[in-house]
């Protein structure tokens, strides 16, 4: 479940995240603001603007990121320039300490990529990574790697809340199927799931790959 963090009072994230976990949810996505979150559609766009005009965004999140831990798996998502605004490693130690399980760099660039894995995995984070269904053999190692948590691989190239059709249903290279397959594939890693929020097990694999539009909650 994706819920953009700050855009409530502490009490009422407090109780929304609450309800949340009971009606269901089995795993957090806390989304850090961003001015252009390029990969996001309008809904998740305007939460966002809503949380930066309230200020204080990282302490929110923070805040946001130590509930929903306490409740269930919680993974925090965010683009590059937060984390290089603040430093790899001090976000990386931050949401570490607030509980997550991992943090996604939606947009993490290559040449940023080592520095970033090597702060998340010195502070015991996963690091989750968003890889393009349409990535095929021999790039799919070097697309995958460092990768840890799970790999999003989503069902459509638009931005998230997009409701049009999808290329989900029929067979081929780019299918969730066959996108799982070279995921789990010798050559690949060993996939399992994220730690519960009581357990400090070592790192394990699942595959993520979402045939639905990811929206925040409302």
């Amino acid at each position: 479940m994706f819920v953009p963090a700050g855009l409530h009072s502490a009490t009422e994230e407090r109780r929304h995240l609450d309800r949340l976990a009971r009606a269901g949810a089995d795993l957090f996505e806390v989304g850090l603001a961003h001015r252009t979150p390029v990969l996001d559609g309008p809904v998740i766009q305007s939460a966002y603007r809503c949380t930066l005009q309230r200020g204080k965004v990282l302490d929110r999140t923070l805040r946001a990121t130590e509930h929903a831990a306490f409740l269930r798996p919680t993974v925090v998502m965010t683009y590059w320039e937060p984390v290089s605004r603040h430093g790899s490693e001090r976000l990386a130690r931050l949401f570490a300490v607030a509980g997550a399980a991992g943090v996604m760099v939606v947009d993490l660039p290559a040449p940023m990529a080592a520095r970033w894995h090597g702060a998340a995995r010195a502070a015991g984070l996963r690091t989750p990574r968003l890889v393009p269904r349409h990535v095929l053999g021999a790039d799919f190692p070097s697309a995958t790697a460092e990768a840890s948590g799970w790999l999003y691989a989503p069902a459509s190239a638009a931005p998230t809340g997009y409701q049009g059709a999808r290329s989900t249903s029929r067979p081929s290279p780019t299918s969730p199927g066959a996108f799982a397959q070279r995921a789990r594939c010798p050559q690949s890693r060993e996939w399992g799931s994220l730690p519960r929020p009581s357990q400090r097990a070592s790192p394990r694999w699942w595959t993520r790959s979402s045939s639905a539009p990811r929206s925040s909650a409302p």
